[in-house]
């Protein structure tokens, strides 16, 4: 796996090449968060991770509160 974090401003540009294994996926998760400075920055790195979950068909969503997120679990949707 090739990971590349770059920060552009507010924006946190992650580039992941030959990703292959879960284990992986949660290395760049963690490296995502670390990397984070803000939470609009850490909430576009969860938006990126929330796209490779759904290539790889996991119901993984990002939200920018505890209040929705408890609401997108209760409508059965998760």
């Amino acid at each position: 796996m090739r990971m590349k974090l770059e920060l552009l401003g507010e924006v946190l540009r992650v580039e992941v090449r030959e990703r292959e294994t879960v284990q992986e996926t949660r290395e760049i998760a963690e490296a995502v968060l670390a990397a984070a400075t803000d939470d609009r920055g850490l909430h576009a790195a969860h938006e990126y991770i929330e796209l490779l979950a759904a290539q790889r068909g996991v119901r993984f969503r990002a939200f920018t509160s505890e209040r929705e997120a408890l609401a997108w679990l209760r409508s059965g949707a998760a």
